[in-house]
């Protein structure tokens, strides 16, 4: 979500200062504010209706139906003939990304820009990140550093200079972090090199302190992953343990009854016979589960494959689609370019839900797996000791069933399997380790938290 914050206010020169909702969240990134671009108007009446425009335009997205995107935009078009400037097309870009027309809102969001509105320079660099949109965006970041220099008069104190410093270090050390390749982060280093040189020295130490503050955020998430990994580790460790343990004291039991046993050669026999014919059961039933449990670890293996080929086919879609948009911050999509992207993005979640799903469950398959293994190995055991005992009680030898060799063979082969599937990283620090390389955990975007906000600021007395 979007971390607002009074201090934080737009490049301006004049005009009343509107009404003020603060969100708390754990990174100060991304501050947005209405009226802090042109100003308001200085009727009182002229201003009244226009904030009634804007928010009556605000309150399209309470409902995002098949209409809302038509209704936004006559609602935009009455706002804009009372006041035609970048509070009016931050708000109208603010309500498009709540109806999921990210394009659309990127256009009026380059308009707003155009006469230094802050916050939607923050909303659109975010946004193009996000989109991995790298080299758009450190264009933009580059040219809205700019705005910094000291002979800039539309700032209104030092104070909101150094929050947009901050910003702009924020943003640039978020490339860094989050780039996918070598090229990416290299672009961002030079960005940052470029950056800091021309940055005027009063402003300086701010930039620095959001550049080294995403660093810091950073490392405690790779902290909290190391963490969370060693407590996995240890939860599992200990799960190893006592099912050591358990198969420990079966075996000592086992033990046991077999040193109470003194039996005559015939006696021998006949308990041999039962207990063979007992076994036979066991390992049956174990051979029945297991091939149980490794048809459905291959049908779960067969599923995450073929969501993975449907996720890249998606992928390959969407980027085919958005490539035909041409430059997003010129040219606005058509409404069934757009729905196809949305869709296929929904689409493309659903996968990514679908894999992690087929994975857990993939896991727990290999883990009971396991457990027939360890369970299957005692029953050998077992097996085994008996007929040793009677080896030497009876001087007789006992030739191993084809049940057995069976268990073995299969057990040496799917053994690698086990431990394998053991290895894989768990739910919860995959999750953190994406955490770690996403746009939105450092530039937090939260648009519904901003239209709320807004919402405030331009309710009617």
């Amino acid at each position: 979500m979007f971390l607002l914050r009074p201090e934080y206010t737009h490049l301006r020169s004049k005009g009343r200062p509107v009404r003020r909702l603060l969100f708390l969240q754990m990174f100060p990134v991304l501050v947005l504010g209405l009226g802090q671009g042109t100003g308001w108007t200085a009727d009182p009446v002229a201003d009244k209706t226009v904030q009634q425009a804007l928010h009556t335009l605000l309150l399209t997205a309470d409902n995002r139906g098949p209409q809302s995107v038509g209704l936004a935009l006559r609602r935009y078009q009455t706002a804009k003939a009372l006041r035609d400037d970048s509070d009016t097309s931050y708000t109208y870009a603010i309500v498009l990304l709540r109806l999921t027309k990210t394009k659309e809102a990127l256009a009026q969001l380059a308009q707003a820009t155009e006469k230094q509105h802050v916050s939607a320079a923050q909303a659109q660099v975010a946004l193009l990140m996000s989109q991995k949109q790298w080299t758009v965006a450190t264009e933009h970041i580059e040219k809205y550093s700019d705005w910094l220099r000291d002979d800039n008069p539309r700032w209104k104190d030092d104070e909101a200079r150094d929050q947009f410093a901050e910003w702009i270090g924020r943003a640039i050390s978020v490339g860094q972090i989050v780039g996918a390749n070598a090229s990416e982060v290299e672009r961002f280093n030079r960005l940052d090199q470029r950056v800091r040189g021309l940055m005027p020295l009063t402003r300086r130490e701010a930039y620095i302190r959001g550049f080294d503050a995403v660093l810091q955020e950073e490392e405690g998430l790779a902290n909290t992953t190391e963490v969370v990994q060693t407590e996995e580790e240890k939860k599992r460790d200990e799960a190893i343990a006592a099912e050591k343990n358990r198969l420990k004291n079966e075996q000592d039991k086992t033990k046991g009854d077999r040193e109470n046993l003194i039996q005559t050669a015939e006696e021998w026999k006949k308990t041999l016979d039962n207990k063979l014919t007992e076994f036979g059961k066991q390992l049956g039933l174990m051979e029945k589960e297991w091939n149980t449990l490794d048809q459905r670890r291959q049908t779960l293996e067969r599923s995450i494959l073929l969501a993975q080929q449907e996720q890249q086919l998606l992928f390959n879609r969407y980027e085919a689609l958005s490539s035909n948009n041409g430059n997003t911050n010129r040219n606005i999509p058509n409404p069934r370019q757009q729905t196809q992207l949305q869709q296929i993005d929904r689409e493309l979640g659903t996968r990514q839900q679908q894999i992690l799903q087929y994975q857990q469950d993939r896991n727990r398959t290999m883990t009971s797996m396991n457990q027939q293994y360890q369970q299957a190995q005692v029953v050998i055991a077992q097996r085994q000791n008996l007929v040793a005992d009677y080896e030497r009680a009876t001087g007789q030898l006992v030739q191993k069933d084809e049940s057995l060799k069976k268990w073995n063979d299969r057990l040496q082969k799917k053994e690698k399997d086990v431990v394998d599937g053991a290895k894989g990283k768990v739910v919860a620090v995959q999750t953190l380790d994406q955490r770690r390389k996403s746009v939105g955990t450092y530039l937090i975007m939260d648009w519904e938290a901003e239209r709320q906000r807004l919402l405030l600021a331009t309710q009617p007395d």
